[in-house]
């Protein structure tokens, strides 16, 4: 879940970056997502979770499309990502709850 936070905090201090010209704010963030959805992508065990490579699938997109939103500072690209993760993130935070309240 904190990964995904993050990730989500990236996107949003890039967008905010492009918008104010501070390039290299933006690429240190972008790299940071980038990195972010790299780390996602090689945790997942494919052999232990059938939907692993559908995962694997969506965060190759995510990474190629914050690299060319990278490459083009471009916040309609970063804002389509975000658009891919805020769901991700709804199903992981629902996944945990239920896990939490389970072990309750």
């Amino acid at each position: 879940m904190l990964l995904y936070e993050r990730l989500l905090r990236d996107l949003d201090d890039a967008t905010l970056a492009i918008r104010s010209a501070q390039h290299g704010a933006a690429h240190d963030a972008l790299i940071h997502a980038q990195r972010i959805v790299e780390g996602l992508d090689l945790s997942l065990d494919r052999n232990a979770w059938s939907g692993a490579s559908a995962l694997s699938t969506i965060y190759e997109y995510l990474h190629r499309e914050l690299v060319a939103a990278n490459i083009a500072k471009d916040p309609r690209k970063v804002a389509a990502c975000r658009q891919v993760v805020e769901p991700l993130v709804e199903a992981w935070r629902g996944a945990w709850n239920e896990i939490a309240e389970g072990a309750a």
